[in-house]
């Protein structure tokens, strides 16, 4: 079941509409330390639907956080279909579990998935954007 591609975003500043979803509905969510699958939208939730979670580092000085954005059923992260994944960079040195860095997934009403993470200590915001077919990241 292959996710559809983006619908829309062109060089004209139209609106970004998001990632159309499959039709079948899985839990959406992140991978976490140890293969571990962290649900922010459980399957059983209608939509329009918005999941949000705080996430930290787990190392002294971890200078970087790659967000995988999952889907599926199973509680073993790697088990589940990547989505995309975005990464915030340049985290200024904290002891491990210090930054904070909010991950929200919005689905709105016809199934399109936006996700963004902010560093709550810095103000940085980081979402997907369409660039050639591919997810990557852009800074606000």
């Amino acid at each position: 079941m292959p996710a559809r591609k983006f619908q829309s975003q062109t060089t004209t500043g139209e609106a970004f509409k998001g990632f159309k979803l499959p039709d079948t509905k899985c839990h959406l969510g992140v991978e976490a330390v140890g293969d571990r699958y962290h649900i922010l939208i459980p399957k059983h939730k209608s939509w329009p639907a918005t999941g949000t979670h705080v996430f930290s580092t787990f190392r002294d000085n971890q200078k970087e956080m790659c967000i995988l954005v999952l889907y599926g059923n199973s509680m073993k992260a790697s088990e589940n279909r990547l989505l995309g994944q975005f990464d915030m960079v340049n985290i200024p040195p904290a002891p491990k579990q210090v930054p904070a860095m909010e991950v929200t997934f919005r689905i709105d009403t016809r199934g399109y998935l936006t996700a963004e993470c902010k560093d709550l200590d810095y103000h940085r915001h980081k979402m997907w954007t369409q660039n050639g077919g591919a997810m990557t990241v852009r800074s606000r």
